[in-house]
């Protein structure tokens, strides 16, 4: 005769199973787009470098912390009933790594913001306001920990509602704050290109800025809405899972579309020099004018201008050249996506 458990395996061991394994997969990923970056991205900066290794490393803690939780469910004590309404010992490390994940990676969004708005009174106190925002949502996470720490039992994570409202909404509206900035920003310079091939890219970046943008703050009302509607079960943390890795893949993602979007340019771009395509004029030889820069944090827009120098006549013949684009951090220099020439 079975005895009927007073709880659903499902929501309680199930739950962290499955989030376990989606977590597995999207580290797996990270390590991907971490080397991916420092492929690319060697002449960054300090910081983007030194924040790119805290986020793994805090990634790598929290998804040991992971396997710690389901271990301890599954193996240490598996047959005990009783465990299951007690926290984990491993789970204050998860919840802890998971807000410094989100703080690194927001941290790093908001300094780029204020890199682009650095003419923008306006725009600055948004982005001291944004960076307001994440420190509360760390506070909120660090108060989480220390409740849950106090109060261990599923019965009273009742007490944890406050602190862990503060830290979800705070964090999804960083991130919404954050997307909805460097939207606007976008926007603003695709409406002043002259370009069409310009625009069209920009709208690409826009595109994946909002994309980006809007998953973590999804995926943070997602673990609130789960903890308040059923506060004994483990499936907020399934979700919670979740959300530390996609925060950690944002950053690296928004590192890493520089290659992707240059990619894209240098077939947009390649608009051919002389010599190449140009048969009409095969004597003139090509120079770059100074550019004019355009610039929102990582992403710089560079306009240029081919000048024919006809070596029979010495005649000029100025043509505006669709612009270049960069999307490197921090620390950029001027890029052209030139096919002709081989040179990225």
């Amino acid at each position: 005769m079975s005895t009927a458990l007073p709880f659903s395996l499902d929501k309680v061991i199930g739950a962290l199973m499955i989030g376990s394994w989606v977590n597995s997969i999207l580290y797996v990923l990270e390590w991907v787009e971490v080397y991916r970056y420092y492929q690319i991205g060697s002449k960054d900066s300090i910081f983007s470098k030194l924040t790119v290794g805290a986020a793994l490393a805090v990634d790598t803690v929290s998804v040991a912390a992971n396997y710690g939780i389901v271990y301890g469910y599954c193996v240490t004590h598996l047959g005990e009933p009783s465990y299951i309404f007690f926290t984990n010992g491993a789970l204050y490390l998860y919840v802890i790594t998971t807000g410094v994940t989100a703080f690194i990676t927001q941290t790093w969004l908001i300094f780029r913001c204020m890199r682009a708005c650095v003419h923008s009174t306006k725009q600055y106190i948004v982005s001291i306001l944004m960076a307001l925002t994440a420190g509360a949502a760390l506070a909120g996470c660090i108060v989480t920990t220390f409740l849950i720490i106090k109060y261990p039992n599923a019965e009273e994570r009742h007490r944890v509602i406050n602190s862990v409202t503060l830290w979800l909404v705070a964090s999804a509206c960083v991130d919404v704050a954050v997307a909805m900035t460097l939207l606007w920003q976008l926007r603003t310079m695709t409406r002043t290109s002259a370009f069409q091939k310009t625009r069209s890219v920009i709208t690409r970046i826009s595109r994946i800025t909002l994309q980006t943008g809007t998953l973590t703050s999804l995926l943070a009302v997602l673990v609130l809405v789960t903890f308040l509607a059923d506060k004994a079960s483990n499936v907020t943390i399934m979700f919670g899972y979740i959300l530390s890795r996609c925060y950690t893949l944002t950053l690296l993602y928004n590192l890493n579309l520089r290659s992707r979007i240059v990619g894209h340019g240098s077939d947009a771009n390649s608009g051919g020099l002389p010599g190449h395509g140009h048969g009409n004029r095969p004597q003139t030889r090509p120079y770059r004018t100074p550019c004019q820069t355009e610039s929102l944090g990582g992403i710089h827009v560079h306009r240029t201008a081919i000048v024919r120098i006809d070596e029979g006549t010495g005649a000029e013949d100025t043509e505006p050249r669709p612009s270049s684009l960069q999307t490197e951090d921090l620390n950029p220099s001027v890029l052209y996506a030139d096919k002709q020439s081989g040179r990225v």
